[in-house]
């Protein structure tokens, strides 16, 4: 069975009207979801980080499996590289 591919990232949080379950005439409704309650906006924002962030982390965890820990000189590249996308991630 085919896996239904996700909306190509990066995503951003918009504001959406959304009024009696209705999306507006203007606007693709598969690229938006609904995310309620009292975080909503934190929330939405989360989610999106992470989706942006996802292609880059899994690159990095798979270089990060092929390096031979006695390779000291890639292990200190990847280091810096960790830290430069922890820092990215978390901006």
């Amino acid at each position: 069975m085919e896996q239904t591919q996700h909306t190509p990232t990066p995503w951003k949080v918009s504001k959406l009207s959304f009024e009696s379950g209705r999306f507006p005439e203007n606007h693709n409704s598969s690229s938006y979801f609904i995310i309620d309650g009292e975080n909503k906006k934190a929330n939405a924002e989360f989610i999106v980080k992470a989706c942006n962030a996802y292609d880059e982390m899994l690159a990095f965890i798979e270089e990060v499996a092929t390096v031979s820990l006695a390779d000291h000189v890639a292990l200190v590249a990847l280091k810096r590289e960790a830290l430069e996308l922890i820092e990215k991630v978390r901006s």
